[in-house]
């Protein structure tokens, strides 16, 4: 990871610090645009700045049942996880696994797609949220991609807010619009942009100026 990376990383974790509520737990989804654009990877390094830049005790929930991918490049039980959790098999604070940089992190398992999670998500999250939230002063969702999963939507509308995951060179003019247009009819608060592989963030505001 380059200067430039982690410098933006570190701008990414203070602008969810300042939008922290006064009381409970700050619920903030992540989202990329496209499949692949590097939305855990955000969310990890995210992570580890408000864990030790911040001074808090950051959750990871991983939403994303279609292409998960905690489990696997940390290491961790991915039987432990937001599947289990759906089915009542296990509680939350039971598939809670240290990952990188010791942050918490409850992963998903793949799912198979002609049984889909999706409608579910929303009410594994609050359970989440009301089960762990007294322990864990900031939870960082990782849902699928906001253009093809209706549940992200729904998701990141339920939250404090949104920070939009694009991959640079490879997100296409049109659907980013779509994008804005999407998360302003569900009502979705834009707290900000990461361009990944440049990894720069941008404040919400700016971005849509930007790319208008």
């Amino acid at each position: 990871m380059g200067p430039e990376a982690n410098e933006n990383y570190r701008k990414t974790a203070l602008t969810l610090y300042r939008a922290l509520p006064e009381k409970g737990p700050g619920v903030f989804a992540f989202s990329g645009i496209d499949r692949g654009a590097g939305c855990s990877t955000v969310v990890l390094n995210v992570a580890r700045h408000l864990k030790e830049g911040c001074g808090l005790s950051p959750l990871i929930v991983e939403l994303n049942t279609v292409r998960p991918v905690l489990a696997s490049i940390l290491g961790l039980d991915a039987r432990r996880g937001i599947t289990t959790i759906a089915g009542n098999e296990l509680t939350p604070a039971e598939c809670v696994q240290t990952g990188e940089f010791g942050v918490a992190v409850i992963p998903a398992q793949r799912h198979n797609p002609r049984e889909s999670l999706e409608p579910n998500l929303g009410s594994v999250l609050s359970s989440i949220v009301d089960q762990l939230g007294a322990e864990y002063q900031v939870i960082l969702v990782d849902t699928p991609s906001v253009l093809q999963a209706a549940g992200a939507l729904a998701i990141a509308a339920g939250v404090e807010g949104l920070v939009l995951v694009v991959e640079a060179g490879r997100t296409r003019a049109e659907m980013l619009e779509r994008a804005r247009l999407e998360l302003n009819q569900a009502g979705v608060t834009l707290l900000g942009c990461v361009l990944n592989k440049h990894k720069r963030f941008i404040p919400g505001w700016a971005y849509w100026a930007f790319v208008k």
